[in-house]
């Protein structure tokens, strides 16, 4: 049977005037919603002192006015950072990285330069400060740079460089640079070796816990004591820092006396740099302290960072384990510290060691023979 044929109608007026209301109401507001659901180009964060900082939502160039910061960003998102503090060593560095240019910045005795930062463009500019001012001053601090860095955002930092408040400073610039994961990543390998170090080191009595000296620049006879984020890694990883002198607030280096490190007589020495390292290896007016005696005199690692200090911070991660195998190396075996140092490279400083480089990295004993 065919299908019946519909009868056509014609619409009423009143029909008409409804539809064309209706028509004209969505063509007003389909264009708004558009508007109100495309993406922002823009975010706001919330910097470490309580600032709400808008930035663009896409970051891929960045610039820090401080070195432990610079480096957390290299860790996370080495192709969004635009250049160095200050020159790193050149040892086991991508070269793409390693040429990247010298901005400076404000840390040490160095006093950064505004127009330079701002000639290469950065999408925002990280900041914290060496010192560790009272909240206001800090703050005044960072509302300054913003005022001197214009339309580019300045978010401030906080604890980067504090080998015990670093993770917050991970979260903060992975959430920044849109890099959760690894920062996460990293977050959890820093939590592991100190769980690792604690755990191994917590029953060794006092009496027993070997007495440290930190040797530094010029000539070994600096050094920072107990409560300076310098010589942090020594107490965190069972010592006793011997160093019975002030603590100088940012870049520490309280001079002492040769008497009274002999008067210490430390059981272990760690010198900051290679010309302290001979120093105390050559010259006999050591040669009396324990530690020279017993070869347990160690260079600290270095190359891209120095593991132990200068700048302190997230690059000391593998010298916590390297610091703890030193003072107690029968807790803490050659191939776990060997292990980490491998894997740490490859996932953050972006360089597989070849057998010959670990094993130069690591050579780090005294040899007074």
């Amino acid at each position: 049977m065919p299908y019946p044929t519909p009868t056509k109608t014609r619409p009423s007026r009143k029909g008409l005037r409804c539809f064309t209301v209706v028509f004209c109401f969505l063509l007003l507001v389909i264009p708004i919603n558009a508007i109100c659901l495309a993406e922002s180009p823009t975010r706001t964060v919330v910097d470490a002192f309580g600032r709400p900082v808008v930035i663009p939502k896409q970051i891929d160039r960045v610039l820090s006015t401080y070195p432990p910061i610079t480096n957390i960003v290299y860790m996370l998102a080495p192709k969004k950072l635009l250049g160095w503090n200050f020159k790193p060593d050149g040892l086991y560095l991508p070269a793409q990285y390693a040429e990247l240019p010298v901005v400076g910045g404000w840390f040490g005795l160095q006093s950064g330069h505004y127009e330079t930062m701002l000639a290469f463009k950065p999408d925002v500019v990280l900041y914290q400060s060496m010192l560790d001012y009272p909240f206001e001053e800090g703050l005044e601090n960072v509302r300054n740079l913003q005022r001197n860095f214009g339309a580019v955002p300045v978010i401030g930092v906080s604890g980067s460089h504090d080998i015990t408040r670093v993770d917050e400073s991970i979260r903060l610039l992975g959430n920044i640079l849109d890099v959760q994961e690894k920062a996460r990543e990293l977050a959890a390998v820093h939590q592991d070796i100190l769980r690792t170090v604690t755990d191994r080191i917590q029953t060794i009595p006092l009496k027993d816990r070997v007495r440290v000296y930190y040797a530094e620049r010029p000539d070994g006879l600096s050094t920072d004591p107990s409560g300076s984020r310098h010589a942090r890694l020594i107490t965190l990883c069972g010592g006793v820092n011997v160093a019975d002198c002030a603590l100088k607030q940012g870049m520490g280096l309280t001079r002492v006396s040769m008497e009274q490190v002999l008067h210490w007589n430390p059981e272990v020495i760690i010198a900051e740099q290679r010309s302290i390292f001979d120093e105390i290896a050559e010259n006999p007016l050591w040669r009396t302290v324990e530690a020279v005696q017993r070869k347990r005199v160690y260079l600290v690692p270095n190359g891209p960072f120095c593991w132990f200090d200068r700048p302190p911070g997230i690059t000391t991660i593998p010298g916590i384990l390297w610091t703890a195998a030193v003072l107690y190396p029968d807790r803490f075996p050659e191939s776990d510290l060997k292990e980490l140092t491998r894997r740490f490279y490859a996932d953050f400083y972006h360089h597989r060691l070849t057998e010959r480089e670990l094993s130069h990295l690591l050579n780090t004993h005294i040899n007074t023979d």
